[in-house]
């Protein structure tokens, strides 16, 4: 039995949080439906666990890079880049021409997501304009807050 004060869990917290879209190297906007718009987390200690579903209500981008903003603690800044971290983002539903894998990064220091397309080979930051209206974006990952 460890019992030991610097060992007890000094830090929880679980809620939801309503993020932002902004593109990056475009125009236009995308924008969620009112309600499928928010993420679940769970924050233990400073990892913070971020799941669920968004769905697309309308997209105008013609191009560029979704970014999903707001997230609710901001990313740590440690030794040799290591607070950066991938989240996995998928696609399901919706109309027109999809791409079927996404991957959203989290600079250090960062509270917002950039979601690129994934071939299995590279990435590109066109990914707003594969994002058809009524799709939904799947997105589980976590990070190590500041």
């Amino acid at each position: 039995d460890d019992v030991a004060t610097a060992n007890a869990l000094d830090d929880y917290e679980e809620g939801t949080f309503t993020p932002g879209a902004t593109i990056s190297g475009a125009s236009g906007a995308i924008a969620f439906e009112g309600t499928n718009n928010h993420l679940n987390y769970t924050k233990i200690g400073d990892m913070v666990h971020i799941q669920g579903t968004l769905q697309i209500a309308s997209n105008s981008a013609g191009g560029g890079r979704l970014n999903i903003t707001g997230l609710p603690f901001t990313a740590a800044s440690l030794d040799g880049l290591g607070g950066q971290t991938i989240f996995h983002v998928q696609i399901s539903g919706g109309t027109g021409s999809q791409a079927s894998g996404y991957l959203a990064s989290l600079a250090e220091g960062a509270t917002q997501l950039q979601v690129q397309t994934y071939t299995g080979i590279s990435t590109s930051n066109d990914s707003a304009v594969t994002m058809a209206a009524d799709s939904f974006l799947l997105i589980n990952g976590q990070y190590k807050a500041a």
